[in-house]
């Protein structure tokens, strides 16, 4: 019995003496000051009843103890409508050493607002949604008034977002550059413009036949929007989204074996347009 109880003794004193520590710090990527009282949850993937928590102090630190040599753990910090953290979860190796500076970042989420403007839409009803690239990121809604001021919250410090307009009846774009950085104070005016779509073929002079793959480039006069698209399986394409008012430039890049086409002019766009076709002329 005592024997026994000895080789208990012994095995508790290894388990503790390999029993690590993880440390790091919440920071607020717009101060680089720490952020207190964020929760931190540790969850050991093999064994979920394996629960480790901390709270971080006044400047972002937090301690896990107990961990387990050579075990992979869930690391996850709490989240709130007023900032998000990242990562939102991650997973650590342990080796049979302390891991320090596992950091994680405190993102603070700001507003935006503005108003839109437009000659001939009425703003009630449309829809402003501000979405970002990074897929740790949500996007934000907006819905202007009757005099085209809106306000959306939610946007993380720091990170870039496109405006773009949606509505039930007509479809719309932005005039000029849509895209804002999140910093302590957003203001955002939009100015919009109705859009129709522009289509055509590209294909052999001579046979008739439609060329696959071909590059088509519409460039408005002032150069300040562009569109591509590229031709399907019978030469035809679909320029998505010219925008009322705009007299485009549109050229198509050749094939090998072909001549150089020339370039399409459009005129003021006012619908939709249906006849840029390319006929390209073998060599």
């Amino acid at each position: 019995m005592k024997i026994l109880l000895s080789v208990i003794i012994v095995a508790v004193s290894v388990s503790y003496l390999f029993a690590l520590e993880l440390s790091g710090r919440v920071v607020n990527i717009q101060t680089n000051e720490g952020r207190n009282d964020i929760k931190i949850t540790v969850i050991s993937e093999k064994y979920p009843f394996e629960e480790f928590k901390s709270v971080t102090d006044a400047d972002g630190v937090f301690t896990v103890s107990g961990l387990k040599s050579n075990t992979k753990y869930a690391v996850k910090a709490e989240i709130s409508d007023k900032f998000v953290i990242t990562p939102k979860s991650a997973v650590l190796q342990t080796s049979k050493a302390d891991i320090k500076n596992y950091n994680f970042i405190y993102h603070p989420k700001f507003p935006v607002s503005g108003t839109i403007s437009s000659n001939e839409i009425k703003t009630p009803g449309l829809k402003i949604m501000f979405k970002s690239g990074a897929p740790f990121y949500d996007s934000s809604v907006a819905y202007p008034d009757e005099n085209g001021r809106y306000s959306t919250r939610g946007l993380i410090y720091g990170q870039e977002y496109r405006a773009y307009i949606s509505s039930d009846f007509q479809v719309y774009g932005i005039k000029g550059d849509n895209s804002i950085t999140i910093s302590e104070n957003n203001i955002k005016d939009i100015k919009i413009v109705r859009v129709f779509h522009g289509t055509g073929r590209v294909f052999d002079s001579a046979t008739k036949e439609g060329l696959a793959g071909v590059a088509v480039h519409a460039v408005s006069a002032d150069g300040s929007h562009e569109i591509s698209a590229v031709t399907s399986a019978d030469g035809s394409f679909v320029l998505s989204g010219l925008h009322n008012g705009e007299n485009y430039i549109i050229t198509a890049k050749p094939q090998p074996g072909f001549e150089f086409p020339y370039e399409i002019k459009t005129g003021i766009v006012k619908s939709a347009v249906t006849d840029l076709n390319f006929p390209f002329i073998p060599k």
